[in-house]
């Protein structure tokens, strides 16, 4: 399992530079992998990106080896098993209110027992469909989730 290079880049407080998809259209985000970033965001909060879409940008980006990040348009528990399945490994949780609405999604996100996340490696793209035999045992080291607080309110939590 290949590390999550955006994640040791913000631990070693190394400068990235990113650009954001704020298109669903994989032909768009092919172009933006090109292009000289570190990492792409695609934008599920502001773009009408459907898990079918966001495989295919994933898809994309992968053949040109670019760090991906995805902001969901939402914290729906249920649809992030989902997202880790087909290979996001990095979110940017968008107007995060208080520390337990982050704690509940990054549970969502860690396996068993260290989270809820549902168990099927050989169904998920994520770990090659049960190839990668050390993905149950390293996967949760390489998520990484940034709370983006927008309100006075997730402000006054912190």
């Amino acid at each position: 399992m290949e590390p999550n290079r955006f994640k040791q880049q913000i631990r070693s407080s190394e400068p990235q530079i990113g650009i954001v998809a704020g298109v669903s259209d994989p032909y768009c985000t092919d172009i933006l992998g090109g292009a000289a970033f570190d990492w792409v965001l695609i934008d599920g909060e502001h773009s009408p990106t459907d898990p079918i879409a966001l495989l295919r940008q994933l898809q994309v980006l992968a053949g040109h080896r670019r760090e991906v990040a995805y902001r969901p348009g939402y914290h729906a528990g249920q649809f992030v098993g989902q997202w880790l399945d087909i290979g996001v490994r990095t979110f940017v949780l968008p107007n995060v209110q208080s520390a337990a609405e982050a704690e509940a999604f990054a549970n969502a996100t860690r396996s068993p027992p260290a989270g809820r996340r549902g168990v099927g490696p050989a169904l998920a793209r994520a770990a090659a469909w049960g190839r990668h035999e050390e993905y149950l045992r390293g996967a949760d080291a390489q998520i990484c989730i940034i709370a983006q607080v927008e309100s006075a309110a997730g402000v006054d939590a912190i």
